[in-house]
């Protein structure tokens, strides 16, 4: 029997082996030209790579002042305690275990009291990391569903899911139920914990920080469209604002189960078929994904090396 790491690896592995034959199938029966695609890379001028660099590193500041915004007052967390937060643990999510970013996040944003303000416990961090992937989540639904209705294609594609959604919305409620019947049954020790996790929970009653939140978030959707945006017109295919929405919602779509070392595969197979139907010719649509996700790869270590500590950094030179 395999142990879970090496199980793991092994699933890793074969997913790479698997990722490799399906590129070179792709490769001969799609006639993909390997020049054309150099060439392709070429047409992203210093400027338009430049300017790339830039936008990342602004999203990923909207990212992190999100989840500065979302903290309580009276804990007295730093912004820089929340970038180092949000980029180790995205650090981690990216490159090491999916999973474990979140965890990672959650135990750097906690702090015991001090001059600042008051303790934060882990499920108050728990709640607050919560919270913030939540807001991100419903503010991608909420926009995607504006660009959708922009481009028409409810009426469309309705009629492929409405009785799927018409079963799901009974399981969807039995199982909410038993979610609360659980935790009603939760031991005392649980209780406290959610008690803690209440007080991350209490900013969606404070309308100025869950302003705040939305506003670092929209800034967060926007900058990344503008990303994606820049790299398409690189290429001569400029897309609507609502076509840029259901390609970045497609993509998180692909990318939400983590089954590759950060999403490789996954990530570009994904944008490259939202690309593609929105008219993007695929030898364009290669270059245009494997850029974008190198940005978002580089524009997270780049903000880990800046928020790194500064005996981190001393020990790193020594």
């Amino acid at each position: 029997m395999f142990k879970s790491g090496t199980r793991r690896l092994f699933f890793r592995l074969l997913f790479l082996l698997l990722l490799g034959v399906g590129f070179v199938i792709a490769w001969h029966r799609l006639r993909f030209d390997g020049e054309a695609f150099l060439e392709t890379l070429r047409q992203f001028g210093p400027t338009s790579l430049g300017t790339g660099l830039v936008i990342v590193l602004v999203q990923i500041a909207f990212q992190i002042s999100r989840l500065w915004v979302l903290c309580p007052p009276t804990v007295g967390v730093s912004w820089r305690q929340a970038a180092r937060s949000f980029t180790s643990g995205q650090f981690v999510g990216n490159f090491i275990q999916g999973q474990a970013g979140h965890a990672v996040k959650v135990a750097v944003l906690r702090q015991p009291a001090n001059a600042q303000g008051r303790q934060m416990a882990t499920a108050e961090s728990t709640a607050i990391v919560f919270v913030d992937k939540v807001m991100d989540i419903l503010m991608l639904l909420g926009l995607t569903g504006l660009a959708v209705l922009q481009l028409g294609l409810l009426a469309r594609s309705w009629r492929y899911f409405d009785h799927n959604l018409l079963w799901g919305i009974p399981v969807a409620a039995v199982a909410i139920a038993i979610l609360i019947y659980v935790l009603r049954r939760c031991s005392g020790r649980i209780q406290r914990g959610l008690a803690d996790f209440k007080k991350g929970l209490a900013v969606v009653k404070v309308p100025m920080q869950l302003g705040q939140g939305i506003t670092m978030g929209l800034g967060d959707w926007f900058t990344e469209g503008l990303l994606l945006q820049v790299l398409c017109v690189a290429q001569g295919f400029p897309l609507s604002p609502a076509q840029l929405m259901v390609s970045l919602f497609i993509l998180n779509v692909g990318i939400s189960i983590p089954i590759s070392v950060a999403n490789v595969g996954t990530f570009e197979a994904a944008l490259i078929f939202a690309l593609t139907r929105f008219g993007v010719p695929l030898v364009q649509g290669v270059a245009i994904a494997t850029l974008f996700h190198l940005y978002q790869m580089l524009g997270i270590a780049l903000w880990m090396l800046v928020m790194l500590p500064k005996n981190v950094k001393a020990e790193m030179q020594g």
